[in-house]
């Protein structure tokens, strides 16, 4: 049996440049789940709109994080994804946006934090 080589991958660049992060002011934090309540075949995505239990100032347009909860142990788990549609943030709430890369029909469920950002 031949001994493998270890392959290395060579990076472009050292030490990328640093991005500055803007501040955020934040007065007001809300979080909150969604569960959906209709299966996503595999390879399709799907859009599940999302309202603030209060609706924030109208002056402001949140910062929002949006993740999966599961209790799936299935390890093709991991080729599902959830983002927070560009665009779709208003102080009233948002849309997230499911793609299911698993081999089965998922019923997603997820969790959110928003961030009062007030615009100047």
């Amino acid at each position: 049996m031949a001994i493998q080589e270890k392959k290395t991958v060579e990076m472009e660049e050292q030490f990328p440049e640093t991005v500055q992060a803007e501040p955020v002011q934040t007065d007001i934090i809300q979080a909150g789940t969604e569960q959906a309540k209709i299966k996503v075949s595999t390879g399709n995505c799907a859009d599940y709109p999302v309202k603030f239990p209060t609706p924030f100032d109208p002056d402001t347009v949140p910062v929002v994080v949006v993740g999966f909860t599961s209790g799936s142990t299935a390890a093709r788990f991991g080729t599902c994804a959830c983002a927070v549609v560009d665009g779709s943030v208003t102080n009233e709430g948002f849309t997230i946006r499911f793609y299911n890369g698993d081999t089965s029909s998922r019923i997603p469920g997820f969790s959110y934090i928003a961030f009062g950002k007030l615009t100047q």
